[in-house]
């Protein structure tokens, strides 16, 4: 039998590791996300049910991967891959980044405003049923 072909179980949210999965060692992940104000903003990209998506979209645009992050949440069900772009302080920064990222990726994705304390709650709650 080849067992690489056997999907590995997430076990918890460290296991995820976005670097890997996006074959870029700038992208932060979800311990990265707890740990920012949770009274401030990011920006939502995209989401995907495969990361691959994720991937293809990063390398379509050039953003730097200082404030990028990756994380997974369930969409009806699956497993959903979120990328989420800058921290910003408050939600008219957070809009003058939008204004601010490649128009192609504007009207591409439409990024939208998310404020991290909702963020880290779906971590956390993912976190809890997890176990």
């Amino acid at each position: 039998t080849n067992r690489s072909s056997t999907p590995a179980t997430i076990t918890s949210h460290t296991d995820l590791v976005p670097a890997n999965l996006l074959g870029r060692g700038d992208i932060k992940g979800e311990g990265w996300l707890l740990h920012q104000d949770t009274n401030a903003y990011t920006l939502q990209l995209m989401g995907s049910y495969d990361y691959v998506t994720l991937k293809k979209f990063l390398a379509q645009y050039s953003l730097t991967g200082n404030e990028i992050a990756m994380l997974k949440t369930l969409y009806n069900g699956k497993d959903w891959y979120v990328l989420v772009y800058g921290i910003y302080p408050s939600r008219t920064q957070a809009q003058i980044g939008i204004d601010s990222l490649p128009n192609s990726l504007r009207q591409n994705t439409q990024p939208w405003i998310r404020k991290l304390e909702n963020i880290q709650k779906e971590i956390k709650g993912k976190m809890e049923t997890s176990h």
